[in-house]
């Protein structure tokens, strides 16, 4: 298996057990919140029903009777909110931790792109470099200038150099 293919199934993976990880968390501390927090007077079986997943939880909510209601619907958006700063905490651990991982093992590697110039390269003083580049653009110009110039095909859609100019009405 090339290396590439190794690679992206091992992406696919990682993001596969991920997604099922951090789900899996999120939906036991949805459930936990919701049996934990829901408002006294709301039937078992109701609660039981409402912990299986959001949009369950809501639809049960809006069958309960006024306050009742209310306080299950509370209960279930405060059930998710909790999921959800349980799954970031969570996540947000080991991205830590593999940042200062990075920075750490960066630390050793040489920038690129920076090179130091060797002294026999350095720029004269007196000019001659620019003066040696100022001969070559000139060269290359005058090489320009005798090659014939290429002629463009006249464009299908109108542009400001190929439009008619507009008639003006007589007074």
């Amino acid at each position: 298996m090339p290396a590439t293919r190794a690679g992206q199934t091992a992406y696919e993976l990682g993001l596969a057990f991920g997604a099922a990880a951090t789900g899996s968390v999120m939906a036991a501390v949805y459930r936990n919140h919701v049996q934990a927090a829901s408002p006294t007077g709301a039937p078992a079986d109701v609660v039981r029903e409402a912990a299986g997943n959001l949009g369950g939880g809501l639809a049960i909510a809006e069958r309960l009777p006024g306050e009742l209601g209310e306080a299950m619907a509370a209960t279930v958006r405060n059930a998710f909110a909790s999921g959800l700063h349980a799954v970031a905490i969570i996540s947000g651990g080991p991205a830590a931790a593999l940042l200062v991982l990075v920075l750490l093992l960066l630390r050793r590697v040489a920038p690129t792109g920076t090179r130091e110039t060797p002294a026999a390269q350095e720029v004269p003083a007196d000019g001659a470099l620019a003066d040696e580049l100022a001969r070559e653009v000139i060269e290359g110009t005058e090489h320009m200038e005798t090659q014939a110039p290429r002629r463009r095909r006249p464009s299908a859609t109108p542009t400001p150099s190929n439009r008619p100019a507009p008639s003006t009405p007589p007074l």
